[in-house]
């Protein structure tokens, strides 16, 4: 496990414990555990706290298990999750295994701010098999209890892949989300399935990816289903699964990260192996990428004319929806026109991503920007 960012005495306590790491200056990674250093687990439970039931163990490539009543023998889970060989700690829920987050930070609870995002991912291997499961990981702070971020397994519906925001601040258009599950691509739904939920059953064995990034304002919750890297809708880089809920942390923010049975409920089983193994627990401090300016097709952080030569040089071209002078999205570059990319630039002319100290963003009058337009077209036509 590498940990950045401790206070002297943490850092002495956790250096005895063979945890050191040195994290970047910008993007501060507090937390990144792969469990590959600790020789059995008693010497990873020396490092993570027990919290409830004791059902944690630190497994590899030999982990066998019996997944189903039908099983004669058990299967080899450990290879399968460990092809290559590795570490992680198989949980049967009910209870965690937890750290201070509040040590791995100097001693102050991580709060998200308008530069700085906080970041948790965390991977499950998960058998595939209906086990009713309950195991997650999650942030929260303590003392009070609020603030709680869970992802990862559980039985709130037939999907099983679930995650939750509770004790924040809500309000009846942005109320706490409490175990809800992903839009899920339906390409990965299996064809002889007579729903139409992408389940556990329908992922099969497989390792998951869940990430959640905390703003002063959202909490977004992502999922890769297999581990792969890959939007099974689009065939593109990206999550399976991203969902985005206006959540903003109270002040106590964040002092506590753990893993296992969500607030220490347990893995109903149901004549199938309940459990699953964790990996690579990361919690980082991440810049705040800026919004993207919309208009600015060449990235300078204006909107001027030389985006208008952008959107101009590649009218009525087909592109990735998104990219280039594509401002609404829809794949073409298109305009002039009502919600066309041209009104796009139109509207946002002379923004820029560095506004005045009073936070404002000066916009051209009408007038200004019509005459302006049609100079531009004029160049165009002797062009």
């Amino acid at each position: 496990m590498k940990i950045g960012t401790l206070s002297r005495a943490a850092f002495a306590l956790v250096c005895g414990a063979s945890l050191c790491g040195v994290a970047p200056a910008v993007n501060v990674v507090l937390l990144n555990e792969d469990f590959e250093s600790y020789s059995d687990t008693s010497a990873m439970k020396a490092v993570w706290s027990i919290n409830g039931a004791d059902n944690g163990t630190l497994v590899d490539e030999t982990f066998t298990q019996f997944v189903s009543l039908d099983d004669i023998e058990p299967r080899p889970i450990g290879a399968q999750a460990f092809p290559e060989g590795g570490k992680g700690v198989e949980h049967l829920g009910q209870g965690v295994l937890e750290l201070d987050l509040a040590a791995l930070n100097g001693g102050s609870p991580l709060v998200p701010t308008a530069s700085q995002s906080i970041v948790l991912e965390g991977d499950i291997f998960d058998v595939g098999a209906l086990g009713n499961k309950r195991l997650a990981v999650g942030i929260r702070n303590t003392s009070p209890a609020e603030n709680i971020i869970e992802a990862g397994l559980y039985n709130g519906d037939l999907s099983g892949y679930q995650h939750r925001g509770i004790l924040f601040p809500s309000t009846v258009e942005n109320p706490n989300p409490n175990w809800a599950a992903w839009e899920l691509p339906i390409e990965l739904d299996r064809v002889d399935d007579a729903d139409e939920i992408v389940s556990i059953a329908d992922i099969g064995q497989a390792w998951h990816n869940y990430r959640v990034t905390v703003t002063p304002e959202t909490i977004t919750y992502e999922i890769d289903l297999k581990r792969d890297g890959i939007n099974a809708a689009t065939g593109e880089a990206g999550y399976d699964g991203t969902v985005t809920y206006e959540l903003a942390s109270t002040a106590g923010g964040y002092n506590n990260v753990r893993f296992g049975g969500p607030s220490n409920v347990s893995s109903l089983g149901n004549g199938f192996y309940g459990g699953a193994i964790f990996d690579n627990i990361k919690v980082s401090l991440v810049d705040a990428a800026a919004e993207p300016l919309v208009g600015d097709f060449n990235g300078d952080g204006a909107v001027d004319a030389a985006d208008y030569t952008v959107w101009r040089d590649t009218l009525n071209t087909s592109v990735t929806a998104g990219t280039g002078a594509d401002a609404n999205e829809n794949g073409i570059i298109d305009g002039p026109g009502a919600g066309s990319d041209y009104e796009f630039w139109a509207t946002n002319y002379g923004a820029t991503s560095t506004p005045a100290a009073s936070g404002s963003v000066t916009i051209p009058e009408p007038t200004s920007l019509a005459l302006v337009a049609l100079g531009l077209v004029a160049v165009a036509r002797r062009r």
